[in-house]
């Protein structure tokens, strides 16, 4: 008699192997977005592309203008 984890034994090895493939690609590119939205935060912020991906238009709604 054999067991499931004998029979699909390659199954379980591709998937295995498919999950550590998954876990070294995306943490290094979940740091990279980190990274990417920390300089536009920090010194980008008054540039047209940060306005644009933060969906920020006019300099009034950066806080850019004093009150």
């Amino acid at each position: 008699m054999t067991s499931w984890s004998c029979r699909h034994a390659s199954r379980c090895v591709a998937a295995s192997r498919a999950r550590r493939a998954f876990r070294r690609c995306s943490a290094p590119a979940i740091a990279a977005l980190h990274a990417y939205i920390l300089v536009l935060e920090m010194f980008l912020w008054t540039t047209p592309r940060a306005g644009n991906a933060f969906g920020l238009r006019s300099a009034d709604n950066r806080g850019l203008t004093a009150c």
